[in-house]
């Protein structure tokens, strides 16, 4: 069966782009970990919320906070230096 391995820190690195259409770009800035290199899949263990600065519009509108929604994604290889990954958000 498979699964996660539990006692590997699986830290990515990256920027992020938000889009008024409830999705939020993550684009990685390091190398995949070993252990991941060949996998496709980006896996959001849980729900995460991010800070937004009150400046920052996004279509127009300012949030406190964008949720991203767990789930698994697709990570796209051929976006940047190390690939990125398209994820669902709220913004609240």
């Amino acid at each position: 069966m498979g699964g996660c391995p539990t006692q590997i820190i699986r830290e990515m690195r990256g920027q992020f782009e938000f889009y008024d259409n409830g999705v939020v770009k993550l684009i990685f800035t390091t190398p995949m970990i070993l252990e991941e290199i060949s996998n496709t899949v980006f896996e959001l263990e849980g729900d995460e919320d991010i800070e937004i600065p009150e400046y920052l519009l996004i279509g127009g509108h300012s949030y406190s906070s964008v949720r991203l929604l767990h789930s698994n994604y697709q990570i796209d290889y051929s976006d940047g230096q190390y690939g990125s990954v398209i994820i669902v958000a709220q913004y609240l």
